[in-house]
């Protein structure tokens, strides 16, 4: 499986004093039978800690250039639900072993 991540930094054209960061995200698996199953995860993943990384980012920042001023608030983190998603993975993976297995069908 890989993960290619594409940023664009661009000056924000209403607002000089902020950059505006466009990601693009590809995950692609060459695994036959849950593809899907593991590429949604994979992105699913990605979204959850790129949210972290993007604020540990904001707040290094923050801190660096822009001491005197309160840290702005943390608003729309969800949680990961990978428990389940790792469950229909981990099933999508045994019914692929039991289709491909030479004793299915006999």
């Amino acid at each position: 499986m890989t993960v290619d991540e594409t940023c664009i930094y661009r000056p924000d054209q209403n607002d000089e004093s902020r950059t505006i960061c466009e990601k693009k995200v590809l995950a692609t698996s060459v695994l036959f039978g849950f593809k899907t199953t593991l590429e949604t995860f994979a992105i699913k993943r990605y979204k959850k800690n790129q949210e972290l990384a993007s604020l540990g980012l904001e707040f290094t920042l923050h801190k660096l250039f822009l001491p005197h001023l309160p840290l702005p608030p943390v608003i729309g983190i969800k949680k990961l639900d990978t428990r389940s998603f790792s469950s229909k993975l981990s099933d999508k993976a045994k019914q692929f072993l039991k289709s491909s297995s030479p004793t299915h069908g006999k």
